[in-house]
């Protein structure tokens, strides 16, 4: 969707967006879904720069 994690956080900050939110405003996570788990990160944590999950910590996050 070419959406940078920086701007997840900043429309998530600025406008009150929750992981529903987010994807309604950017199409992010509405495909594949693979940045999920991600976004959930940016979303809790304020972190833009994140870590490659291992598959343990991304299935539980994605199962949220």
């Amino acid at each position: 969707m070419d959406v940078s994690f920086e701007d997840i956080k900043n429309r998530a900050e600025g406008e009150g967006l929750d992981l529903e939110g987010v994807k309604d405003e950017t199409g992010c996570g509405c495909a594949c879904g693979m940045c999920v788990p991600y976004i959930k990160l940016v979303l809790r944590t304020g972190e833009t720069v994140l870590p490659i999950l291992d598959a343990d910590t991304y299935k539980a996050l994605a199962s949220e």
